[in-house]
């Protein structure tokens, strides 16, 4: 079985080969476009979704903690200090928590 061969009148665009291919690429182009503005269009939603529910605020922020007022004595036996640097301790006048204190020696 033979191919009939195409004749200038079977071909688009009666045989401009030039224009044929020239809206090929335009079509190409075109499609191509489109392709790009696909995930422009999704993130676009998608940040318009995030702004339609506001963050919910979250409430006062947490107080700082506050150290615990504690007994030297306390300390010292929570701690295992023995009597001679509790003795030290109390002569510096230091307090549980204070963090001003000078270094026993």
């Amino acid at each position: 079985m033979s191919i009939p061969a195409l004749t200038i009148s079977d071909m688009p665009f009666g045989g401009n080969l030039l224009e044929y291919f020239l809206l090929q690429q335009q079509q190409q182009q075109q499609q191509h476009q489109q392709f790009q503005q696909m995930p422009q269009l999704q993130m676009l939603q998608t940040t318009h979704s995030l702004l339609s529910h506001p963050p919910s605020i979250p409430s006062t922020p947490p107080s700082p903690a506050k150290i615990p007022v504690i007994s030297l004595e306390a300390f010292c036996a929570h701690y295992g200090v023995n009597n001679v640097d509790h003795d030290h301790l109390q002569e510096l006048g230091y307090t549980p928590g204070n963090k001003d204190i000078k270094t026993l020696e």
